[in-house]
């Protein structure tokens, strides 16, 4: 999670008024549409990120205070959002034509109600009423001297957001015309990942797939995740799989991965990258691998390859889909398919590395130390149109 810490009182003029202050916003949490002000579940702790997906409404809720003697008042409040902290920063309004995200009406609460302590307490400065947004772009805001308030904000996604790590923030302009000012001082971005699921084998978090801190440590656990529209990012490492392709966690050699149709998932990543076209799948090798034991002594110029049976708990199929008609929507790229051993009855005994029917893309794989006396990186059935 970024953070940014400025310690600086500083003066604004907008439009004739002259502001002094230091304005600070040091937590923020998720929380689901699903009650009042005070009865709303929560998505996740305090500043901690979450993955959200669709167009269901999500709300938002900052904390904020004024450290020194100032007030502030005749002042605008809009909250924002980037897919970068360095912006551009877009508001949240009614509009959502072109925007990624926009207010949206809610049963549960009232434009403009009220807001009470909700957030865990800050004790330095009194609380003192925000308000709660669904329907007012820029809302009327006044905080006064050495007070602590929180604002919550009801918005969703359009169909117009994308795949990608959005940042969200509150900012105060002097009207609607003028563009939004520093007079925050952030401590923390909220952080969505939209449509986004990360897994990194060395991830000492959450274990929730909601950032690279928190991210799954299993592929599986993504993989039970993942619904349509989702990625799937992983980082750099060996992942085997723990379960067979109907669930079950009898019979090892079953066990295998599988692919989702409209679910995409991207291997090559260093665990730090914000967009996709930062990963390096080549420097950054993602391995999945049927060698559940770690024992594989694998020699490509004889014919018995697994040397001292050390072959014999191996994965028949990596990966393997037959019977889900998968479509180009269900996508692999960037990682290394290894350690299959497919030496039993059919389908056991073809495509070490993958079986598939369907049309899934696959891209930028490599296989390597897989056996099969046919297929032995590859098995397709009835697959015409596919990407590969």
């Amino acid at each position: 999670m970024k953070k940014l810490i400025f310690a600086t009182t500083f003066a604004v003029l907008l439009g004739g008024h002259l502001f002094a202050a230091t304005l600070i916003q040091d937590k923020y949490r998720w929380r689901n549409d699903d009650g009042s002000e005070t009865t709303a579940t929560w998505k996740a702790g305090e500043n901690v990120a979450v993955k959200n997906s669709g167009t269901e409404n999500i709300r938002l809720r900052f904390q904020f205070y004024i450290p020194e003697s100032a007030n502030m008042s005749s002042w605008l409040i809009a909250f924002y959002y980037s897919s970068s902290t360095d912006g551009p920063w877009t508001p949240i309004t009614t509009d959502g034509s072109t925007n990624h995200f926009m207010l949206s009406s809610s049963e549960n609460i009232a434009d403009q109600e009220a807001s009470t302590r909700q957030l865990s307490e800050n004790t330095e400065h009194t609380f003192e009423a925000g308000k709660i947004i669904e329907s007012t772009s820029f809302s009327p805001f006044a905080l006064g001297t050495s007070k602590s308030t929180e604002y919550e904000v009801c918005f969703r996604a359009t169909v117009n957001a994308e795949n990608a790590i959005y940042y969200f923030k509150p900012n105060v302009a002097y009207s609607e015309n003028e563009p939004s000012t520093n007079i925050f001082t952030f401590y923390e971005y909220a952080i969505m990942a939209y449509k986004i699921i990360f897994v990194d084998s060395g991830a000492t978090g959450s274990d929730n797939g909601t950032s690279w801190t928190n991210a799954y440590t299993s592929l599986q656990s993504a993989l039970d995740a993942a619904v349509s529209g989702d990625q799937i990012w992983v980082a750099e490492g060996t992942y085997k799989p723990t379960q067979k392709y109907d669930g079950s966690t009898t019979e090892p050699r079953e066990f295998t991965f599988y692919l989702k149709d409209g679910v995409e998932i991207y291997g090559g990543f260093a665990g730090t990258e914000t967009s996709l076209s930062q990963r390096d799948y080549l420097t950054n090798e993602t391995i999945l691998s049927g060698d559940l034991s770690g024992n594989d002594e694998f020699q490509i110029a004889v014919f018995n390859v697994y040397q001292n049976n050390s072959g014999a708990d191996n994965c028949y199929s990596v990966l393997f889909n037959l019977g889900n008609s998968l479509t180009t929507t269900a996508v692999l790229d960037g990682f290394t398919i290894s350690g299959g051993n497919a030496n039993t009855g059919f389908p056991g005994n073809a495509g070490a590395g993958i079986v598939t029917d369907g049309t899934p893309s696959l891209r930028n794989l490599i296989f390597t130390h897989n056996y099969s006396s046919g297929g032995g990186a590859l098995f397709l059935v009835n697959a015409v149109g596919g990407n590969l």
